[in-house]
């Protein structure tokens, strides 16, 4: 007789706890669902095989209490590194969507002819593509290279520029009103104001974070002068805000709360490169600093300012008593 399926889905996964619900498909075809403690079962009613309302209650309470207990814990240094996950359902999209933002920009001919170019696919039709093979960032890794070695009528660099333009209009997005960033944001700063500033690296060239920090009435240091044109310089991370006039009659530093540290290593929409050989923000350019997904991007990364980035991230790692979400 063949085993009984099982299909699992974990809903904490840490160094001390793992909570899990774990479906098994019984003779005659019933589907139970049983809670998993640390790969045992918890028996919230005796005997019960099948999942309640009170069992997912309590197995939720179990995931909260972790969480609370792990993070009561005082961590001198906070550090968050996001990605996708920050952008997506928000307004965000993923590799696949922006596939499909590409392909009804350049239409499923152009796009098919500009796959078979490039060596992306065979002389077949995009259709034959699965899902999972629809990966923007693999097809302008490989345009990338062709675009210096094969000689067609096909405008590949052309073509890349348009699937990069699609990739920025797509990431100037703005912040919902459910969005929960600025929630997020007030949770990990309300720290003691002499512990170091919260430092968040973020991965997308959205500016959400941006964009909540202005609506609770957050000072974000991003490493820009807050002259105009703002201009980025790394020491500008290495400055704090007080209250001057408490540090004068405390004779101590009087640190301004909701302040936090904001870091993009892979550039952002409203970043430009000026005439002067300046990054400076530009809410409207049309031509951002940027390191589109491709092969290159590993070569981008060394330069500025986006090994300036990398380089913090690898120094607040180092730090005593630090805790990286």
């Amino acid at each position: 007789m063949p085993p009984t399926p099982k299909k699992e889905t974990r809903l904490l996964i840490s160094a001390n706890q793992t909570i899990s619900l774990v479906s098994e498909t019984a003779t005659g075809g019933v589907e139970t669902t049983t809670i998993m403690v640390n790969d045992s079962p918890f028996k919230f009613v005796e005997d019960a095989p099948t999942t309640t309302p009170e069992k997912v209650a309590f197995a939720n309470g179990l995931k909260r209490n972790a969480y609370s207990t792990f993070l009561k814990a005082h961590f001198e240094n906070l550090v968050v590194l996001t990605g996708a996950g920050s952008s997506v359902g928000w307004g965000g999209l993923t590799m696949k969507e922006l596939w499909d933002k590409v392909e009804t920009k350049l239409t499923t001919a152009v796009l098919e002819k500009f796959c078979q170019e490039v060596k992306f696919i065979g002389n077949v039709a995009l259709s034959t593509l699965s899902e999972s093979e629809k990966d923007l960032e693999k097809l302008l890794s490989k345009a990338n290279t062709a675009k210096n070695f094969v000689v067609s009528t096909f405008d590949i660099a052309g073509t890349i520029e348009i699937c990069e333009a699609e990739i920025f209009t797509n990431c100037k997005i703005g912040l919902k009103d459910d969005s929960p960033h600025e929630t997020f944001l007030n949770k990990i700063t309300n720290r003691k104001l002499k512990d170091p500033r919260v430092k968040i690296f973020t991965l997308n060239y959205d500016t959400l974070f941006e964009q909540a920090a202005i609506n609770g009435n957050f000072t974000v240091i991003d490493g820009f002068s807050f002259s105009s044109p703002r201009t980025l310089s790394g020491r500008n991370f290495d400055y704090d805000i007080v209250y001057r006039e408490k540090s004068r009659i405390k004779e101590e530093e009087s640190f301004v709360p909701k302040v936090f540290h904001l870091y993009k290593p892979h550039g952002s929409v409203n970043w430009e490169l000026n005439g002067k050989d300046q990054i400076v923000i530009n809410e409207h350019t049309t031509k951002a600093l940027m390191i589109y997904p491709k092969d290159s991007k590993y070569e981008n990364s060394y330069d500025q300012p986006f090994f300036e980035m990398m380089s913090r991230f690898q120094q607040n790692l180092r730090k005593d008593n630090v805790l990286l979400i």
